[in-house]
């Protein structure tokens, strides 16, 4: 059987996906690959999808994208007219207008328009029903330094810096299909484990860093704790399990640490490390 993941990039930005885990991914599936057309898989932490959407094109025979953070709904509003004459009107004053170049902070007076603006397509977006998950990122990763996107708010810092990362392309029209044929749900992780989850299930369990993302979690961010107790609870109900983590969250410690026995595969992030310059590096943990 040919697993062909076609996927190279997510649909709207997302901060921490795993699209250059496309090979290891392949590789993974590749070892069930007699089995697909009878497994489930579940997205634990479903993030952008791409996980849920690789499994889709490798053949599963079912797939639940735990969509908690509202990835589709940053889709949708990235895909309103009003973000549409943002973005565009952005790329205009930054790189027509002001003649600057990409990447580079733009100075007052000239930022002060781009504040304004901001502050207007916040309140549009929370007027019409946007969740503040579907459009922070989407707003202050044009405008922001890469390492602290948040500090381009200015809800919060009124003279916030203000950087020249709009995309000189402007807005770009999506490709359709992100996701189609997988149930979609939004809850907690631990709901999930209602489920029937047995040597048929692929558990994708790639968590937010732990101790952060509080306002995901009724009763607290996640800990490497609670990742390897969800790890252990797949596993004693007969699943695979894939996960996912690096070392400088505690992950790669806490998982080889309670299951010394599993694979681990090593590749490289599209996030660097400014320390080095370097990219980072990210593991595959697995049981099968």
């Amino acid at each position: 059987m040919l697993i062909n993941l076609r996927t190279n990039r997510v649909p709207v930005p997302f901060m921490g996906g795993k699209i250059l885990a496309r090979g290891v991914m392949t590789e993974t599936l590749y070892r069930l690959e007699d089995d697909l057309d009878r497994m489930t898989a579940i997205d634990f932490f479903g993030g952008s999808g791409l996980l849920s959407q690789w499994c889709l094109e490798a053949g599963f025979k079912h797939v639940v994208w735990n969509d908690f953070d509202d990835y589709q709904g940053r889709i949708r509003y990235y895909m309103t007219d009003r973000y549409r004459n943002y973005i565009n009107w952005a790329r205009d004053y930054l790189y027509e207008d002001l003649k600057i170049e990409n990447g580079v902070r733009v100075h007052d007076p000239h930022a002060e328009p781009i504040r304004q603006r901001l502050l207007e397509e916040f309140k549009w977006a929370e007027e019409n029903g946007f969740e503040e998950s579907s459009v922070y990122h989407l707003l202050l990763c044009g405008v922001g330094f890469t390492r602290k996107t948040f500090a381009a708010d200015p809800r919060k810092i009124p003279k916030c810096r203000i950087y020249s990362n709009i995309p000189k392309g402007g807005w770009r029209q999506l490709e359709n299909g992100w996701c189609d044929g997988a149930e979609r749900v939004r809850c907690d992780y631990r709901e999930l484990l209602k489920r029937d989850i047995n040597s048929d299930t692929l558990c994708l369990i790639d968590p937010p860093y732990p101790d952060t993302l509080t306002h995901q979690y009724k009763d607290g961010s996640i800990t490497v704790k609670e990742i390897t107790d969800l790890i252990a609870e797949c596993v004693s109900r007969g699943a695979k399990v894939a996960a996912f983590g690096d070392k400088g969250s505690g992950i790669y410690d806490g998982i080889m640490t309670r299951f010394p026995d599993f694979q681990t595969m090593e590749f490289t992030m599209k996030t660097v490390d400014f320390s080095t310059g370097e990219n980072k590096l990210d593991y595959c943990y697995t049981n099968f």
